[in-house]
C-alpha cells in the first residue's frame, strides 16, 4: 500500500506543479530575462515556478516516510538533493523549490497516513482456528 501512496502523492504533486508553472510564467534563472510572473506561457523558459522535480520527489519521500518511517527517512535527504540540483543547474530559484517541497508535503502527508492506517491482511481476514488457540 505504501507504493501506491508514493505513486499517487508524486503524481498529484507533479501535476499540480506543472499546472501552476504554466500559469505563473516565471522565467528560469538562465533565461536572461527580468524575473517576474508573466502569466500563462507555454515556452519552457517560463516554467520556473514551481519545481515539479522537487514536488514529485518530496511527495514520494513524504508519503513513504509517513507510511514506513524506517524506509522513508533516508529518502528525505535524496528529495532535498533533487531540489538542490535544480537550483545548481540554473533551472529554478530557491522559492520555486521551497514551494515545490510544500506541494510534495501537501500530497505526501495524507497519502502516507492513509497507507499507514490501512489494516493488514491479518487484521482484515482473521484466521478462525476453531477455538484451539490458548488465550492468555
Amino acid at each position: 500500500m505504501a507504493a501506491v501512496a508514493c505513486l499517487l502523492a508524486a503524481l498529484l504533486a507533479g501535476i499540480t506543479a506543472d499546472v501552476a508553472r504554466v500559469g505563473a510564467g516565471r522565467p528560469r534563472p538562465r533565461a536572461e530575462m527580468q524575473d517576474g510572473f508573466y502569466g500563462v506561457k507555454w515556452a519552457d523558459k517560463f516554467h520556473s515556478f514551481v519545481s515539479a522535480h522537487t514536488a514529485t520527489s518530496f511527495g514520494m519521500a513524504t508519503a513513504l516516510t509517513v507510511a514506513l518511517p524506517a524506509i522513508g527517512i533516508p529518502t528525505l535527504p535524496l528529495a532535498t538533493f533533487a531540489a538542490w540540483s535544480r537550483m545548481k543547474l540554473g533551472k529554478h530559484y530557491l522559492s520555486d523549490c521551497l514551494l515545490g517541497a510544500g506541494v510534495g508535503l501537501w500530497f505526501g502527508l495524507p497519502f502516507g497516513l492513509a497507507a499507514r492506517r490501512r489494516p493488514t491482511a491479518e487484521e482484515r481476514y482473521p484466521v478462525d482456528d476453531g477455538g484451539h488457540t490458548e488465550k492468555r
